[in-house]
């Protein structure tokens, strides 16, 4: 067998491509291990995919309303003040949709952020003006967010998403 004397400069270059040729694999296994431990991590840990081992449940309903505390005697006393004014007619829906859709979902039934699910609210109008006024749990007051109008238009709106 014979052997190929390469020129210098042709070294050069055989030297060059394989460091490239490095370069490229530790990218690729860094790319690699990246992808893999991201995985890993939004993978659920909780569920167990294995069907040998599912068992199943049965499916329990949800209750029809959740029991909460009474509303303040004040908080009813301006809910009902808010009531009685006369308001222009505005949109409850296009503000529902841009305050309260985030957690409430654009039909009430989402649930997110701790939200309760307004298609089985069973509150009075009084008590869905002043939870929206004044808060209630992890809902924050509305009172400097938007006008009294539009606190009631929004009421008015979500108790038309019951079933």
């Amino acid at each position: 067998m014979t052997q190929v004397k390469l020129k210098p400069y042709s070294r050069v270059k055989l030297i060059e491509f394989n460091l490239d040729l490095l370069i490229m694999k530790r990218v690729y296994f860094i790319y690699t291990l990246f992808l893999c431990v991201l995985l890993f991590a939004c993978s659920d840990k909780s569920s167990n995919n294995n069907p040998a081992k599912i068992t199943s449940k049965p499916i329990q309903k949800q209750p029809k309303a959740l029991p909460s505390e009474p509303v303040p005697p004040e908080q009813l006393a301006k809910a009902k003040e808010l009531l009685a004014a006369k308001y222009d007619d505005i949109d409850g829906k296009a503000i529902f949709k841009r305050n309260c859709a985030s957690c409430h979902g654009f039909k009430g039934n989402l649930k997110s952020s701790g939200a309760k699910d307004l298609t089985i609210s069973k509150i009075s109008m009084e008590e869905s003006v002043a939870q929206i006024y004044f808060g209630k749990g992890l809902m924050l007051p509305y009172s400097k967010l938007l006008s009294d109008a539009e606190i009631v238009a929004v009421a008015k709106y979500a108790k038309g998403l019951r079933k």
